[in-house]
């Protein structure tokens, strides 16, 4: 009597849920064999393979594009997976390189991709999206017709949620307003000219926006993103002063989060901005620079957290991203954190006194929310051991550690705020 094995079979929606939690691990060597496995497998697997898309990660960036391109063409359904896409033209590391092969003044390859309008055509179901030209700024008007109608036609998805341009020129106004009805907006170079009284023909939006990433931004930009908001303002002069006008507006009483990330290389002020109308902050962010300079590192950070002082306030978490902060090596944190009066010394920078006024203001009544300050370092920037640092700054504030308030620290790089895709993702 023949008896044969009988094999178990687990059911579709079980599977699905399997190969779905492996996807949310980031676990991509997995699913590239789940989908070599069995045909079962194929489109669970691909829905998170292809679900980000990051075409600015490697050079030559044409070449992984057309590539990209070919399979979209021959596989048109994994354009449907796709949901967050990120474009990159040449950038500073080989755009010397480019300009060799192209002559005399370089061009992007982007602008001038005969393919880019299908290979946008093809991606129905994006939610952020992410367009970078080369730091030489590329000029709206000098993309192609057929191009232009292809990222409005993206900008217009229903089901776009955040979008993030860098090195622009003659951005469109009125495309730029209708960004608005986003939740994430990263706006990076990226020029437009402002006209004031608006246009009556503008669309208003219903307001979504919850956040907004500006760096080396005109006024004229920050002004048409304020017209936006329904917030009808003259445009001032400078970056600061336009940046407090939004802060001022109506709409900008619910934002929740800021961040000031300046140059890590030269001393920027923060002019006029004042945040004390900000009611409903709970996280703020600054990035500090301790290269040598005649002011303390701190002298902007603490006006900002200044401005917090007068009455409580509703913050939780305060990052701070150190640059050019050097531990010397083998050193006891005690004596790190120990008042020197000769000041910094020639291996390090670390002066206590300037954590200290920090840590005074922190302490404040106002601050009675505050759970936790995060201090992130550039791992390339910093002498010293990775035992050594917790406890260092733990007692460079003493007072937040006295009153319960985390103080956590994290060796780590600057991340790309151009394309947030955690951010989308959630």
């Amino acid at each position: 009597m023949l008896s044969s094995a009988i094999t178990p079979v687990l059911p579709p929606e079980l599977l699905e849920s399997i190969l779905d939690e492996v996807g949310y691990s980031n676990d991509t060597q997995t699913l590239r064999a789940c989908a070599l496995v069995c045909s079962t497998f194929v489109h669970r697997s691909q829905s998170h393979l292809f679900r980000a898309v990051d075409l600015d990660k490697r050079i030559p960036r044409c070449q992984y594009y057309l590539r990209f391109h070919n399979l979209l063409v021959s596989n048109p359904h994994i354009g449907t997976y796709v949901r967050y896409f990120r474009l990159g033209d040449d950038s500073e590391d080989d755009y010397g390189r480019a300009r060799g092969r192209r002559g005399i003044g370089g061009s992007s390859w982007i602008a001038h991709a005969k393919t880019l309008p299908q290979t946008l055509g093809l991606l129905p179901r994006l939610e952020g999206f992410s367009l970078t030209f080369n730091s030489e700024m590329t000029d709206w008007n000098d993309i192609p017709a057929k191009t232009r109608v292809a990222l409005e036609h993206v900008f217009s998805l229903p089901s776009l949620r955040g979008v993030s341009l860098e090195f622009i020129t003659f951005f469109p106004p009125k495309l730029l307003s209708s960004f608005a009805r986003l939740k994430y907006l990263g706006l990076s170079c990226v020029e437009t000219v402002f006209t004031y009284p608006p246009d009556p023909q503008y669309t208003i939006y219903d307001l979504h926006l919850e956040s907004i990433f500006l760096r080396g931004t005109p006024p004229s930009t920050i002004s048409t993103i304020s017209e936006s908001l329904i917030f009808f303002c003259h445009p001032s002069p400078g970056f600061c002063e336009t940046i407090n006008d939004l802060i001022k507006s109506p709409v900008a009483s619910s934002l929740t989060t800021f961040e000031w990330l300046p140059s890590v290389h030269f001393s920027s002020s923060i002019g006029p901005i004042d945040l004390s109308p900000l009611h409903n902050l709970r996280s703020l962010k600054f990035v500090v620079s301790f290269r040598r300079t005649q002011h303390s590192p701190f002298c902007q950070v603490l006006r900002l957290l200044g401005q917090l002082t007068f009455q409580p306030n509703l913050v939780e978490q305060i990052t701070l991203e150190c640059y050019f902060l050097r531990l010397p090596r083998h050193t006891n944190p005690k004596d790190i954190a120990a008042p020197q009066r000769e000041g910094r010394s020639p291996s390090a920078n670390l002066t206590p006194t300037e954590w200290h006024a920090v840590d005074k203001l922190l302490s404040k009544s106002a601050y009675r929310n505050l759970k936790e300050v995060k201090i992130e370092l550039a791992p390339n920037l910093l002498v010293g051991e990775d035992e050594h640092v917790q406890p260092v700054f733990q007692r460079l504030l003493p007072g937040l550690s006295k009153r319960g308030v985390s103080v956590l620290v994290r060796v780590e790089s600057r991340k790309d705020e151009r394309f947030l895709l955690e951010g989308f993702g959630q």
